[in-house]
This record gives structure tokens, sequence and C-alpha cells, in this order.
């Protein structure tokens, strides 16, 4: 597991200060979200890239809050983190 917090929580997850700022793309094969509680789990094939920085999961489960920004995020299961070409 690879859990992320904060209104930044990709930029954690990233490190910050590596030129990974701008908008966060996630893809999956499915998603649930409650929008009344602001939750969210995607499952399957999950990518999340923002910059440089990409990280492959099959589960990840969060939390957003009212301006939609990701305030944290549980990464689970099969859990790869690349950076640029190396990490």
């Amino acid at each position: 597991k690879k859990e992320v917090e904060s209104g930044s929580a990709f930029s954690k997850a990233a490190g910050k200060g590596t030129g990974n700022e701008g908008p966060v793309f996630i893809t999956s094969e499915s998603l649930k979200l409650d929008a009344r509680e602001r939750v969210f789990t995607y499952y399957d094939n999950v990518k999340i890239v923002r910059g440089d920085t990409t990280i492959l999961a099959d589960k990840v489960t969060g939390r957003y809050n009212v301006n939609n920004e990701i305030e944290r995020a549980l990464c689970e299961k099969n859990v790869v983190i690349t950076r640029g070409e190396t990490m």
C-alpha cells in the first residue's frame, strides 16, 4: 500500500520540487464515486499521471475537497511508481 495525503497528494508521492506541478490525470477500468461524501475508488488498471511521474495500481481509494482537489489517496495492490525514465 502507498498512501499520500494533503491538498497536494500527488506531489508527496512524486517528490516535491521535481517539476511535477500541473493537473493529475487518472484512468481506470471502473470508478465508484460518492459525491456526497467526496470519496472515490478507482478499480482495475489504475493509472495516475502528473508531469513525468506515473503511478500504477489495481485499486486507488481517496477523498477530495470542495475544490475538487485530492486530499488523500491510498494505492493498493501491485503499486508501481515511476518518474522520468528511471526511479
